[in-house]
């Protein structure tokens, strides 16, 4: 089995903007030693791609989970762009959002389009169902085009070229093996050559059609020919309160967590690896599930091997499961769990997840709603009233959830998410949110609507999961539908009114009011909630190195005293520096140097602007016994520094995290 990805976007015209059609993007992974090629396509009308390809195209090693990915972009045989100095690191399986632009000035030229279908046929019974194949068209040696036989083993191809081909490669190849690194490989694939005679010109211009069925001959469908099982996975996910008994962890309280992504992969260990050594795992992606309301999930998937000789002797023949566990907050999955690896699991599999209560991201509880008017909740996990909010700053109080219990005399920033709660009396139907500029004390300006867009989760029992709805505003009247007077059960998120992402506005204080419609459209409210000061901005940071004295290389010979003196930066103009810290680590296998310096903000409870050009001396401890022969040794330095704007999940979030890093050689 090999994980599923997906890249795609579109090419434009750099001056104009416009989409161009018919140009062929090719999809690179970039290595230390050698790029993999991972797929490629070719640009519709409006310039919009979509290439697809799995995790064995790109993951030469088992620790690459993610590719690096470059494009080329080709009209005909030429090259037009390359995107290979601005990499999508570490790309996620799903990247649709890709725009390239191409300094293209000169008319298009238009290309020769071919089309070729045909069917795979055999004396023997095939079920092309499960044999996953693919058919693949090479032109001087290079691929063209690729499709997916169906259930009836028919294909379809589209290709175009600069030229009439003079002859076209047909490969027939199992999906697993229809990756750019295989293509030399003629063992593995049937390839039969069709000449120019197959197509035939239609009535328009430039276009060719063609038409080929192949026999698949019994000893390459003996090889193909695979078993086939279906396996179901059930259970629960819980967040769990663990105790020690006996001196083992024991579930001594749960509490289903909904709405989870669990993603399953199915692990292989090598049949040969050094004796005192463990294993290397690989991973291949089987799917994904949610948990419904009461933190249950069932997950279906087939597994396959074939029975042939040399594959079953080096073939897992039942699966090996392991299980990570994701939450979605802010517009997007945070894994907070990954679970053991379930070897040669049954084929109806009961396994249920205890994730440890610190570790979950809690859904706000709503409580009760209030008996008349509107009641703010929380801003993320942080209550909301005025002795946590403070003069437009948050602060924490005992009983908060243990994430934010840190949070101290901290301003906001990131997409901030609000919960609150109608009165079950009002049957409020609709409302709308409003902002205004302000300053400490109140709004200081009009009031303007929020268009944020608001999604929620709804539970579908017919379907049996979850739906994201869309919830508003309207386009017309800017309210966004109220769910609080729907089923709590329903609803993921029951009390979520809006969302607000605030690195669309300058920094400074800001007001909120929400305004409730009944059904006949009277109003209900407004109810304004405290000012929030917010500051997006990232704090100053870098680092230096006062003595001993490095050279441009970066060669450092370590005093006696055993101290490397940095000159440190990490300020905030705005007063709004929580910490930072400096550390160093050393070796091929980097461990630490020293014990990390750290500075902080003098008083919790106000602001603090920082360092400039501060002097910090880090001392080096003696050199470990595996590396006392060394002559010098790679060193790493860096910089960690971390504002104090808080989103409400997180006492500091990625974005207020800065990192400045220097690397040495140093010797004694």
């Amino acid at each position: 089995m090999s994980e599923k990805f997906v890249v795609g976007g579109k090419v434009i015209n750099f001056q104009t903007g416009q989409g161009l059609k018919g140009l062929r993007v090719e999809a690179w992974d970039k290595d230390i030693h050698f790029d993999d090629a991972l797929g490629h396509a070719l640009t519709d009308a409006e310039g919009k791609f979509d290439i697809f390809y799995s995790q064995s195209a790109f993951s030469d090693r088992s620790s690459e989970k993610n590719p690096d990915i470059f494009f080329k972009i080709f009209l005909a045989e030429r090259l037009l762009e390359t995107t290979e100095n601005a990499l999508i690191q570490n790309a996620s399986l799903t990247e649709r959002q890709v725009e390239i632009p191409i300094r293209f000035h000169e008319k298009q030229e238009e290309l020769k389009k071919f089309k070729l279908s045909g069917k795979l046929n055999s004396k023997e019974a095939v079920d092309f169902k499960k044999m996953e194949l693919k058919v693949q068209a090479f032109v001087e040696g290079k691929e063209i085009a690729s499709a997916d036989v169906n259930d009836k083993g028919e294909y379809s191809l589209a290709f175009a070229n600069k030229e009439f081909v003079k002859s076209v490669d047909l490969r027939v190849v199992p999906k697993l093996l229809a990756t750019p690194r295989y293509h030399k490989t003629p063992v593995i694939g049937l390839t039969k050559t069709l000449s120019s005679t197959r197509f035939t010109k239609m009535e328009k211009k430039s276009e060719y059609k063609g038409y080929y069925e192949m026999i698949l001959p019994k000893p390459y469908i003996d090889i193909l020919w695979k078993i086939n099982k279906t396996y179901t996975m059930h259970g629960a996910v819980y967040s769990t309160v663990f105790q020690e008994i006996g001196g083992v962890p024991t579930p001594i309280s749960i509490e289903p967590v909904p709405g989870a992504k669990i993603e399953f992969y199915e692990v292989d260990r090598p049949y040969f690896w050094l004796i005192g050594t463990e294993p290397p795992l690989s991973e291949s992606y089987l799917g994904e599930t949610i948990t419904g309301p009461d933190g249950s999930y069932n997950f279906n998937f087939d597994f396959s091997y074939s029975p042939w000789f040399i594959h079953w002797l080096f073939t897992d023949r039942i699966p090996d499961v392991r299980a990570r566990i994701s939450q979605y907050i802010d517009g997007s999955w945070t894994q907070v769990y990954e679970g053991p690896v379930d070897w040669d699991i049954s084929e109806d599999f009961s396994r249920s997840y205890f994730i440890p209560e610190e570790e979950v991201i809690p859904i706000p509880d709503s409580g009760s709603k209030p008996l008349v008017g509107f009641r703010y909740v929380s801003c993320g996990l942080l209550p909301v009233d005025t002795v946590r909010i403070q003069k437009g700053y948050a602060t924490a109080e005992v009983g908060d959830p243990a994430r934010i219990a840190g949070i101290s005399h901290q301003p906001f920033c990131g997409r901030l998410r609000i919960f609150g709660l109608f009165a079950e009396s009002d049957q409020v139907q609709t409302y709308k949110v409003q902002i205004a500029p302000a300053n400490e004390d109140g709004p200081v300006a009009d009031w303007t609507d929020i268009t944020d867009s608001l999604h929620n989760r709804e539970w579908d029992d017919t379907e049996n999961k979850w739906k994201y709805t869309l919830l508003g505003p309207d386009t017309v009247t800017g309210r966004y539908t109220n769910v609080d007077i729907k089923p709590e059960y329903d609803w993921h998120e029951h009390a979520l009114k809006f969302t607000w992402y605030s690195p669309n506005v300058a920094n400074g204080y800001y007001a909120f009011r929400i305004i409730g419609y009944k059904e006949d459209d009277t109003e209900v409210g407004p109810y304004s909630m405290p000012v929030l000061r917010i500051d997006n901005t990232r704090p100053e940071a870098a680092l230096d190195i006062i003595s001993p004295a490095v050279s441009e290389c970066g060669y450092m010979t370590l005093g006696t005293d055993r101290i490397i003196k940095f000159k440190v930066t990490a300020k905030d103009t705005e007063g709004h520096m929580l910490r930072y810290h400096v550390s160093c680590s050393r070796g091929k296998h980097p461990q630490s140097a020293g014990s990390p310096k750290h500075g902080s903000r003098p008083d919790s409870d106000a602001n603090w602007n920082g360092v400039t050009n501060e002097p910090v001396e880090f001392t080096v401890n003696s050199l470990p016994t595996e590396l006392a022969a060394c002559p010098s040794i790679a060193y790493n330095a860096e910089l960690h520094i971390y504002g104090a704007s808080t989103d409400g999940y997180n006492v500091t979030p990625g974005s207020q995290h800065v990192k400045r890093e220097t690397n040495l050689i140093v010797s004694e």
